[in-house]
């Protein structure tokens, strides 16, 4: 079984009203979103 390969991306241009839970919703779909600050 091959290694998990950890990425962080950086992502900007979204609401400032956009919550931590809408933001790992969105992003959920593409694969585990382990952290979102």
């Amino acid at each position: 079984m091959a290694a998990a390969i950890e990425t962080k991306l950086y992502v900007t241009n979204f609401p400032s009203s956009a919550t931590r839970q809408q933001l790992q919703q969105f992003f959920s779909r593409f694969g585990r979103v382990q952290e979102c600050a």
